[in-house]
């Protein structure tokens, strides 16, 4: 079967690339081994949703505010998505944003277009939005 997401690296699905990531970034930091670890279990809840579905987290900006996000990474979500959008984009939709190959890429679904976040900014998911 192939693969439905957005084919690219990291796989924000695997706990040993999230994890390697993480450790790189966080411990520049001194963050301790369990502070990697307890933001190891966040992301890879959060990328692990956008995968499968529609994920609304939080994560905290550069400039230290904080964005409330709705995104996704299913390829067909976000076919459909764009296909609704009736507002003409000059970048091609598929187009990554900028910013290192290991920041967590996503569609924004309030924007209609490509987002990214650093993966150790990443606050909280809301577990009870796709119960509803």
């Amino acid at each position: 079967m192939a693969n439905e997401n957005i084919s690219t690296e990291p796989d924000w699905t695997n706990p040993d690339d999230v994890k390697e990531i993480l450790t790189s970034r966080m411990s520049r930091n001194g963050a301790s081994d369990a502070e990697i670890q307890r933001k190891a279990i966040l992301v890879l809840d959060v990328g692990k949703t956008m995968t499968e579905t529609l994920a609304h987290f939080f994560f905290e900006k550069s400039d230290g505010s904080i964005r409330e996000a709705f995104g996704t990474r299913k390829k067909t979500l976000i076919e459909k998505l764009i296909k609704g959008n009736p507002v003409p984009k000059k970048k091609n939709p598929w187009q990554q944003t900028r910013g290192g190959d290991d920041n967590l890429r996503y569609y924004d679904l309030t924007r209609h277009d490509w987002r990214c976040c650093c993966p150790e900014r990443i606050i909280s998911i809301d577990k009870a939005f796709n119960e509803l």
